[in-house]
This record gives structure tokens, sequence and C-alpha cells, in this order.
């Protein structure tokens, strides 16, 4: 991975299940390298990063966060990506079906902004 070829979508959380950023191109793999959210909300949250892979009316959950106060703040991993960073998830798209990073949180209304860095390739 060069850093030149990182790609970053912003999103805001609610308490709907919903797609992060567009789809990953047909025949691709999403590498997600980091992602960093903070709390919007003024109670614990927890929010549930997961993907949607090939179509599927299923959302599979690939990490779940929890942060207590407002403004609590987790990155992961911590620190800079280096060309040796490895990739934390991998999403997989097929040919003319739709994959994506999918977000949800527990507290109604925008409860969290996600920050994702990631990479499509082969």
């Amino acid at each position: 991975m060069k850093p030149s070829e990182i790609q970053t979508v912003i999103a805001t959380i609610t308490n709907v299940d919903a797609n992060v950023g567009l789809a990953v191109p047909a025949n691709m793999r999403r590498y997600i390298y980091q992602y960093e959210i903070t709390n919007l909300a003024a109670v614990a949250n927890t929010v549930t990063l997961g993907k949607r892979e090939a179509g599927a009316g299923v959302t599979t959950a690939i990490d779940t966060i929890s942060l207590t106060l407002l403004n609590d703040y987790l990155p992961k991993p911590d620190g800079p990506l280096t060309e040796d960073s490895v990739p934390l998830f991998i999403i997989e798209c097929g040919d003319g079906t739709n994959s994506f990073i999918r977000a949800i949180g527990t507290v109604v209304g925008n409860n969290a902004t996600l920050l994702v860095r990631y990479v499509d390739g082969p």
C-alpha cells in the first residue's frame, strides 16, 4: 500500500444501519487500513461497523466499539499509516454486485462520526 493510494470517507452514524461511502468497484476489494470514531451522543453509544458483500441483504459485523462519553474518540490502529501497514478488514465485491462498508449506532439520531481510510484494489 502506498500512502498516495489512500482514499478517505467521512460519515455520520445514526441508529439506522447504513452504507458508508460508495460501493466497492466490481471485481475489486476494499482494504480498510484505519478508522476513527467520535461519539456525538451525550450518553453511552455502541457503534457496529459491518460489511455487506455481493449484494447480500444481511450486514455482517466486523467490529463493535463502545464509546462512553460525549466526544470519546477512538482511532484504530493508533498511529500513522505506513507502506508496511496491514489492512484491518477486507471487503470483497463480485461481478455486477454491490458491496459496502456499513455502520450503525445505538443512540437515536446522529450519534457518531466515522472516518475510514481505505484502498480499492485487486
